[in-house]
């Protein structure tokens, strides 16, 4: 052991005479050598995930050894424990250093390393949508992100079914996004069309220097809905002699997205047609012009009754039935 020690030696030559020699002899610490390692894996160091810290003591006085652990070398002790073999969970990317002090009871000896930790690309899930989707509805779409380090994650969004980021045209453009709470994103959005098939989200952290992104995908099903005339709308009366410039009006829950066709179904009076991009009542002929009521037609098809059918483009269809009050001329 590390001290100070005294050799006494004494001489008796036999006739009395004895001799007492003294000498000192400090015996210094033998001290460990040490070296410290970050154990190599196959799935490389990543943010979140628990690395293993092994330190080697090599030596004489190797037995009760203290280690003393500075995970990121900021001058403070994270963990002491008599264990030479460690796991540390890193929470972000980056180089970060370790520092490990030993402590054999007499001296304390430093060793050093360093890890690289790699960013990983949060992974997201949409959740299943409840219940039957139609054209027309506002569905709320929720997504559950794993991020596991501390980046802030980004939630980026195709809800309109074209593969695409959606984003405005502004330059540079802003794309629906929002910022994950709590390990989730929830979005409210209007569903068009029936011609959504997919919903695809995307999570970005925010330093991940390649750029990469985790994507998630939803198969849905939209119900499509046939057009129709509004509720409640009467047409106004027609008058013997004057056209009549009223078109049938009409909505579809996909608005513009499912262009609406008039036609007449059954057997509408002869001479009476249908525009069927307007829905303007128009007479039979070469010339395309607007009905115009006549004495016959108040005589023998008061009020003027017709079915009405309504089809978008993606073969939704509805009839109405559509009678017009024909008022003679005096």
């Amino acid at each position: 052991a590390r001290g100070t020690y005294t050799i006494r030696c004494q001489v008796d030559d036999g006739e009395g005479e004895l001799v007492v020699v003294e000498h000192s002899v400090a015996v210094a610490n033998q001290r460990p050598d040490v070296s410290v390692a970050v154990i190599s894996d196959p799935m490389g160091w990543n943010e979140g995930a628990q690395i293993t810290i092994r330190v080697t003591a090599t030596g004489q006085n190797i037995e009760g050894l203290i280690y003393s652990y500075d995970f990121d070398d900021d001058g403070t002790i994270d963990l002491e424990t008599e264990d030479a073999t460690v796991r540390h969970a890193y929470p972000d990317q980056g180089q970060y250093n370790i520092r490990v002090i030993v402590n054999d009871g007499l001296d304390e000896i430093d060793a050093r390393t360093s890890v690289r930790i790699q960013n990983v690309v949060p992974k997201i899930r949409i959740l299943p949508l409840g219940g039957a989707i139609n054209e027309g509805d506002e569905v709320e779409v929720s997504a559950t992100v794993d991020e596991p380090g501390q980046d802030e994650v980004t939630v980026y969004w195709d809800l309109n079914g074209d593969g695409e980021r959606d984003c405005d045209e502004s330059e540079p453009p802003v794309c629906l996004h929002d910022v994950v709470v709590d390990g989730r994103v929830t979005r409210r959005f209007l569903v068009v069309d029936n011609d959504i098939e997919t919903l695809i989200a995307w999570a970005e952290d925010d330093d991940d220097a390649q750029g990469r992104s985790g994507q998630s995908r939803l198969a849905i099903r939209v119900n499509n809905l046939p057009p129709r005339v509004p509720d409640g709308w009467e047409p106004r009366e027609a008058y013997e002699g004057e056209p009549y410039r009223r078109s049938i009006p009409v909505e579809d829950p996909a608005g513009a997205f499912d262009p609406v066709n008039f036609s007449l179904s059954g057997n509408p009076p002869e001479g009476i047609i249908i525009d069927e991009f307007s829905g303007l009542l128009l007479t039979d002929g070469e010339e395309r012009r607007p009905w115009t009521p006549t004495y016959e037609q108040y005589r023998d098809f008061n009020p003027l009754s017709l079915q009405v059918r309504l089809t978008d483009d993606d073969g939704g269809s509805s009839i109405r039935l559509v009678e017009i009050p024909i008022i003679p001329i005096d």
